[in-house]
């Protein structure tokens, strides 16, 4: 079992919100160990992703009930990445739809029900955990469903941006050119077009204009996660290659700190 009482200190969510938490920690702690590297890489990144949306709907015009059901989402989101690290030991397996299994916890094998959540609000949840990891939100969404949608890929992304900014990739190849021409057209890049260190670098630059709130760009730029990320890539000495990284590098931080492109998705 791991020792909670450090992280309890940073996180008081209001009465209701600090019950799914707790609920949420004794979940962990009966069906995972968390002293696996995986397990505990996966508790941290919920628990961030939390902060994040709760950062993130304090920001926004929300109602307490928004508010509430964003965290849960925000809470319960990975439930299947858990179980990824336990059966496959690794993440890497692009088939692996986590995002179902965390819906197949919650809905199907009925863990939802030890929450006061209205039935109401299932779709909400179920189709804003579904869609976290996916290309593109789906059409068949209604407008609420897109928001807490797009709430969640959101400040994913942001903490997926800290996580990776001390995994010392390498851009010492030049990318592939449908990786770069969704890049320069600020289009999605699908991960099965990724085929090389550098292909993963341009991926995570992406993120900047894949968010779709305002306030989640503000809390990027904020948090500096994309210049950590920047100045943490090893590039390789070749001309050619570094000079298409600096083109890049100085896309990001335009767009970002100068331009700061605000927008809905909606």
């Amino acid at each position: 079992m791991l020792n909670h009482s450090y992280i309890d200190r940073f996180f008081y969510l209001g009465d209701t919100m600090d019950k799914y938490l707790e609920l949420f920690k004794t979940y962990i702690d009966d069906n995972y160990d968390l002293n696996k590297p995986l397990t505990k890489e996966k508790y941290f990144h919920t628990l961030r992703v939390v902060n994040l949306m709760r950062d993130l709907v304090c920001r926004l015009d929300l109602s307490e009930d928004e508010k509430r059901i964003a965290i849960f989402i925000a809470l319960f989101h990975d439930l299947g990445r858990f179980y990824e690290g336990k059966v496959n030991k690794k993440f890497t397996n692009v088939n692996y739809d986590h995002a179902s299994v965390s819906n197949d916890i919650l809905f199907k094998e009925g863990f939802i029900k030890n929450f006061p959540i209205k039935e109401s609000e299932y779709e909400i949840i179920k189709k804003a955990i579904y869609y976290h990891n996916k290309f593109e939100i789906g059409d068949e969404l209604n407008p609420t469903e897109k928001l807490f949608a797009m709430y969640i890929r959101d400040v994913d992304k942001i903490d997926i941006l800290k996580v990776v900014s001390n995994h010392h990739y390498e851009f010492n190849v030049m990318p592939n050119q449908k990786i770069l021409d969704n890049f320069y057209n600020q289009e999605a890049i699908d991960v099965r077009d990724i085929h090389s260190s550098s292909d993963s670098v341009v991926f995570y630059f992406s993120f900047y204009y894949q968010l779709y709130t305002t306030e989640a760009l503000d809390i990027l730029i904020e948090k500096d996660y994309m210049n950590d990320f920047i100045y943490d890539v090893k590039v390789s000495k070749d001309d050619e290659i570094g000079k298409a990284y600096e083109d890049m590098v100085e896309r990001c931080v335009y767009d970002m700190a100068y331009n700061k492109i605000k927008y809905m998705k909606i």
